[in-house]
C-alpha cells in the first residue's frame, strides 16, 4: 500500500494571523436575512465561488477543470494543487526531464487544506539569488487524482522555470508523450490564475480576489485513526478565501448575535476553519445532519462583518449535495 505523508504544521503556531479585530467599520446599515442555494450536485462536482456583500453566486465550475493554480502576488511564486481531485505531488530530485519515466521511489505529498503557503505539495521549487528568482529546475510527479465521475486521471510530470514575470511550464506523461511547454503571466488582480492540462491552456476559475469571499467543493484533507495514524481523504465543505477574508465561530443564538459581539471574537484566514464538521452522517435516519448552533462570523474583503449559518444539505426532493445557508450583514 502506497504511503501517504502530511505537511503537518500545528495551526496554533503557524497561523499568527489569529487576532482580535480592532480596525474601523465603515459606516452602514445591518441587513436583513438573506438566504442561498449552493448547488454542488449529488456526488460535489461542482466548485461554488460565492461573494457575501452580493450574496451571489459569482463563478462556478466542474472539479476536473483545472489542475495547478499559480500564484500572482509580485515576488512570490507558489504553485498549488487542485484539491477537489485528491491531487498530490513529489519531487524527483531531478533536473534531466527525460530521466524521469516513473513514480517509483518518489514521495508524494498533499498541499495542507488549511491553505499554508509553507506547506505545499509543491513546495520551494525556486530560490533567490542576487536579487533574481530563479528555478531549481527539479522535475516533479503530478498525480492528478480523480475527476467528478471518480475515475483516475492518472500522472504528470513537470518542470518549471522563470522568465522575467512568467512561469514556464513543461510537462508531459511519465513515458514523454504528450509534451507541451506554456508560459503563464501573473495577473494581479487575481490570487492566482489556473491551468488545466487537459486544455493546455490557463482556465478562468476563481472571480478575482476581491469580488469573492467562500468556495463550497470537495477539498482533500487528513483525517486521524483511533490509533492515532493519518490518513487522506476527502471531503465536501466550505473553504475562505485566503485573500483578506477571516473568521470567527460563534454557538450563541444565530438571531442575537450583533455587531457588538464581533470584539470578542479571535478571528483567523485558516482557509479551512469553516471546513466540513458542521454536518455530520446520521446513521440511524442515513442522512446528513447539521451541527447545531454552528454560526460564522466573516469579516470579508470589503471591511465589514457578516454572520452566517448553513441550515440544510439537501434541496427539496431531498438529494444531498445542496447547501440552504443563511447570512445577514452585521
Amino acid at each position: 500500500m502506497k504511503k501517504y505523508n502530511l505537511i503537518i504544521i500545528l495551526s496554533i503556531i503557524f497561523f499568527s494571523s489569529c487576532f482580535k479585530e480592532d480596525q474601523i467599520v465603515p459606516a452602514h446599515e445591518q441587513g436583513d436575512l438573506q438566504t442561498a442555494e449552493i448547488v454542488l450536485g449529488e456526488y460535489y462536482s461542482n466548485q461554488i465561488f460565492y461573494d457575501l456583500k452580493t450574496n451571489s453566486i459569482i463563478t462556478s465550475n466542474i472539479i476536473s477543470d483545472w489542475d495547478l493554480a499559480f500564484e500572482c502576488k509580485e515576488n512570490s511564486w507558489h504553485i498549488i494543487l487542485n484539491a477537489a481531485q485528491m491531487m498530490y505531488a513529489g519531487n524527483t530530485n531531478d533536473t534531466v526531464f527525460e530521466n524521469i519515466t516513473s513514480a517509483s521511489g518518489v514521495e508524494m505529498f498533499f498541499d495542507n487544506s488549511n491553505g499554508n503557503l509553507d506547506s505545499t505539495a509543491i513546495g520551494s521549487w525556486y530560490y533567490m539569488q542576487n536579487n533574481i528568482t530563479k528555478s531549481y529546475n527539479y522535475i516533479y510527479i503530478i498525480d492528478r487524482g480523480m475527476d467528478e465521475n471518480f475515475a483516475s486521471l492518472g500522472k504528470k510530470k513537470i518542470q518549471i522555470d522563470i522568465v522575467d514575470d512568467y512561469y514556464v511550464l513543461k510537462y508531459s506523461d511519465l513515458n514523454g508523450e504528450n509534451q507541451n511547454t506554456i508560459e503563464i503571466p501573473k495577473n494581479e488582480n487575481f490570487k492566482y490564475v489556473y491551468f488545466s492540462f487537459d486544455d493546455n491552456a490557463v482556465v478562468n476559475i476563481a472571480p478575482e480576489k476581491d469580488k469573492w469571499s467562500l468556495k463550497f467543493s470537495k477539498y482533500s484533507t487528513m483525517l486521524i485513526t483511533n490509533e492515532g495514524d493519518f490518513y487522506p481523504y476527502i471531503v465536501t465543505g466550505v473553504l475562505l478565501n485566503p485573500e483578506k477574508v477571516v473568521v470567527a465561530l460563534d454557538t450563541n443564538e444565530f438571531l442575537n448575535i450583533s455587531i457588538a459581539d464581533t470584539s470578542n471574537y479571535n478571528f483567523t484566514n485558516k482557509m479551512d476553519f469553516i471546513g466540513y464538521e458542521w454536518k455530520y452522517y446520521n446513521f440511524d435516519d442515513a442522512v446528513y445532519s447539521i451541527v447545531p448552533n454552528q454560526n460564522y462570523i466573516i469579516k470579508n474583503y470589503d471591511g465589514l462583518f457578516y454572520k452566517m449559518r448553513i441550515i440544510s444539505f439537501y434541496d427539496n426532493e431531498g438529494t444531498k449535495g445542496t447547501l440552504q445557508i443563511e447570512v445577514v450583514k452585521l
